[in-house]
């Protein structure tokens, strides 16, 4: 997950020109490592957890279907 990350943040940067500065996600452990909170960390990116298991507090993205 964290290499996935790194590349997608430097795509969207690049793409948009804007930079990433939040990453909301459930208590899940995808992004519990310390070399993830670290890379988080050094690039000023805030990290939100939200209670897991609770799709309405993670915003659009977890709430869209697949017709």
């Amino acid at each position: 997950m964290f290499f996935a990350f790194k590349w997608w943040k430097k795509e969207i940067e690049t793409q948009t020109g804007l930079k990433v500065k939040c990453l909301k996600s459930d208590n899940g452990e995808e992004y519990d490592s310390s070399q993830f909170k670290e890379f988080c960390s050094e690039n000023e990116i805030r990290m939100i957890k939200t209670v897991l298991g609770t799709p309405e507090q993670n915003d659009v993205a977890e709430r869209m279907t697949i017709p």
